[in-house]
């Protein structure tokens, strides 16, 4: 049986979701937005792991770990392996 991937999504050092990977960076992205309004940190963390994966300061934007949303295809999927989207999956 395949394992499924997970992440959890945090907000400050709350977890706010677990969600597949398929859900992990559109999740991210709405927590991004919370953190902006309440003046939060935000991160997606990689449970296999631990890994911290993406990370959003609001009060240090250019300083945060983003993924590179500019060159992602959309026809892409999603490889947890490398922590973004790759044709190679």
């Amino acid at each position: 049986m395949k394992s499924m991937n997970t992440y959890t999504v945090y907000l400050g050092a709350t977890p706010i979701a677990c969600v597949t990977a398929e859900g992990a960076y559109p999740c991210f992205e709405a927590a991004k937005t919370i953190a902006e309004f309440t003046g939060k940190e935000a991160s997606l963390v990689w449970d296999e792991n631990g890994e911290e994966v993406a990370f959003f300061d609001p009060e240090n934007p250019e300083e945060s770990g983003e993924p590179d949303w500019d060159g992602c295809d959309d026809d892409c999927g999603f490889d947890p392996y490398l922590g973004c989207y790759t044709d190679d999956c």
